[in-house]
């Protein structure tokens, strides 16, 4: 059973919210999750995620002051894999639970 729904995000350069190493613009990614009231199983959550997918997007970009088109809806293992530490780097990660941004 699960107790919450998380949407995972990867934000373009050109948004300008995150720099590499050198100082220039760099994706980044964000994550997003909603608590449920009621826990409900892996498949419930999965049909309850992709019913809001578009609308999270539309209110992630409000939330960045953003536009739509400067993020998109990747899956967790690709979240997790580019936000990992590899050969000395790590990419920036903005990461927001229940709309409480932690940059």
């Amino acid at each position: 059973m699960k107790q919450s729904i998380d949407f995972f995000y990867r934000v373009a350069k050109e948004a300008k919210l995150a720099e590499d190493e050198n100082g220039n613009p760099s994706e980044c990614y964000l994550k997003i999750g909603f608590n449920l009231k009621d826990p409900v199983s892996t498949e419930e959550a999965e049909v309850k995620r992709e019913k809001t997918r578009e609308d999270t997007l539309k209110n992630v970009a409000e939330l960045l002051n953003i536009d739509t088109s400067l993020i998109s809806i990747v899956t967790e293992e690709e979240y997790l894999t580019e936000t990992e530490v590899s050969d000395g780097r790590m990419w920036e990660v903005l990461t927001a639970r229940y709309f409480s941004a932690i940059c």
